[in-house]
């Protein structure tokens, strides 16, 4: 027994940061989030891409400690921008110590827009009537051309005789 009573304080410099968060959202969108974690603000790979759990907890760890570098994180959705309406956030981390952030999420869902039913039918009306000239032209071309034989021949309209 060479050690009694002996009290040591170990000091062990890491070399690895973990970065935890709280997402801030209804608890409904947590299943459709994703914390994504890129080495540059406007890189295209991500590096650690990691979803939180039930009650919007993650967790990122065994990140090399660098001062010196930046990580940019975006909370992403796989909702339908189609269906939803919803703003998610972002953050730039320089990993030198481990941190905890909090990011926010809100979504709504979109309504469904009524068509303007009052300029769909006199149009429709138009169209089919359009379309019915087209298919008919040689009769309704003859019956124009019965019309204008059928009116008197040098009587002029009112508004006319006016004018003379």
């Amino acid at each position: 027994e060479d050690l009694i009573d002996a009290n040591f304080i170990v000091l062990y410099k890491t070399k690895t940061v973990t970065i935890s968060g709280s997402i801030v959202a209804d608890s409904q969108f947590f299943n459709t989030l994703r914390v994504v974690v890129y080495p540059e603000k406007h890189s295209i790979a991500p590096l650690v891409t990691v979803t939180p759990d039930g009650a919007g907890y993650f967790d990122i760890s065994a990140l090399p400690v660098d001062p010196k570098r930046k990580y940019h994180v975006i909370l992403e959705t796989v909702l339908s921008p189609h269906s939803y309406k919803y703003s998610t956030s972002e953050m730039t981390v320089v990993p030198d110590h481990d941190k905890h952030i909090t990011l926010l999420f809100h979504a709504e869902e979109r309504t469904v827009e009524k068509d303007n039913a009052q300029g769909s039918l006199p149009g429709l009306l138009g169209a089919v009537a359009f379309v019915f000239i087209l298919a008919n032209f040689a009769k309704v071309f003859g019956y124009v051309q019965g019309l204008v034989a059928a009116a008197p021949k040098g009587s002029a309209s009112p508004s006319m005789a006016r004018r003379r």
